[in-house]
């Protein structure tokens, strides 16, 4: 945690305010002759928290201070499966549906330090296969709560469209069935993805 934040960070709070966002880096180390990289990452805003969720994703966990008093009961395992990779992810989703109220402040709190060989750079496949199932686990939510409106299935949609480029990582009958699982929500949506080579091997495969 960065020097001087904590203390910002809960002056951010108001009596209206649930969750605090704040910025982070990410600083990846090298070598001696190789200086370190460091990346400057922006928090999310989530004015509207189940829609900015589905659009953005998720902060760095470190990087949000929670209200216990009407969070806690939002954070609860669940059911349908238990995240390993991805429970931080799932932390986001659960406080999001839940309506959590959010503010984002300009303060960067934290630093993520990442080394050669990490083991979360070594994960891709099951985070992958996590976010799926999270995103599986807010459909059914939204549907419980009648809160799965229109918007919101072309939101879900596109997340997976999203996945997709990280599930060709994994092996192609992963990739088909993302590519099957968009279409659940919303039977009409049709992926507008800005890539070119994305597009055509959509094509190729057979995918709409």
């Amino acid at each position: 945690m960065l020097a001087d934040t904590l203390q910002e960070e809960i002056a951010a709070f108001t009596d209206d305010i649930d969750v605090v966002l704040t910025n982070w880096q990410i600083v990846t180390l090298q070598t001696d002759a190789d200086p370190n990289k460091i990346r400057h990452m922006k928090a999310p805003i989530y004015a509207s928290p189940i829609d900015d969720f589905l659009t953005v994703g998720g902060c760095y966990t470190s990087a949000a201070l929670y209200r216990r008093s009407t969070t806690a009961d939002a954070l609860k395992p669940i059911n349908e499966f238990t995240p390993v990779k991805a429970d931080d992810w799932l932390i986001f989703a659960q406080v999001c549906l839940s309506g959590a109220r959010h503010k984002t402040i300009d303060l960067e709190s934290y630093c993520w330090m990442i080394h050669e060989g990490q083991l979360s750079e070594q994960t891709t496949d099951q985070i992958v296969e996590e976010n799926y199932l999270i995103l599986d686990w807010m459909e059914n939510s939204l549907k419980r709560n009648q809160q799965l409106n229109e918007s919101r299935k072309k939101l879900l949609a596109n997340y997976h469209a999203k996945q997709l480029l990280m599930a060709l990582k994994k092996d192609r009958g992963y990739f088909l069935k993302i590519a099957d699982k968009i279409t659940r929500p919303d039977k009409n949506y049709q992926m507008t993805h800005g890539n070119f080579i994305y597009r055509r091997l959509c094509d190729v495969l057979g995918i709409n």
